[in-house]
């Protein structure tokens, strides 16, 4: 059996992350670390105005892949530059799967559901980047220190 690109790179984050070290502190104070971990790397990039960091989840919608991927790329640099994500030696190809993996995910996450005033309702007060940080965190994509 083999496995697609995508696949590929989502394994070998799910075992690096396996293999993390725990700090022994309890679970909603992991949590609390990994979230202000993925803001502040997030934080790091958000000045950047091409980045959907600062929207909503409609722009996130209405947004090319191209710029999609962008955004989820910066962060995820950021937080490899921080050395938070469990791959060592994160080269271009790598950074695209995992990009183009994250992008997938906010893509399900943020569908458009319903009547354009459904939908309105129900994305205008969602961010971005706390839908990034929820999947990433839900994931296990971090190293947790």
């Amino acid at each position: 059996m083999k496995l697609n690109p995508i696949a590929m790179a989502t394994l070998t984050i799910f075992v690096c992350a396996l293999s993390a070290c725990s700090d022994g502190t309890g679970s909603s104070q992991k949590q609390a670390t990994v979230a202000d971990t993925i803001q502040v790397a997030v934080g790091t990039v958000a000045d950047d105005a091409d980045l959907l960091h600062n929207a909503n989840a409609l722009a996130w919608q209405k947004a090319s892949f191209q710029r999609k991927r962008e955004t989820c790329s910066k962060v995820l640099l950021a937080l490899h530059e921080r050395g938070n994500l469990p791959v060592h030696d994160l080269n271009h190809t790598q950074l695209k799967l995992l990009s183009d993996a994250l992008v997938q995910q906010m893509n399900k996450r943020l569908e458009m559901t319903g009547t354009a005033t459904q939908n309105q309702d129900t994305f205008e007060h969602v961010k971005v980047s706390t839908t990034l940080i929820e999947i990433i965190e839900e994931k296990d994509w971090l190293i947790k220190s």
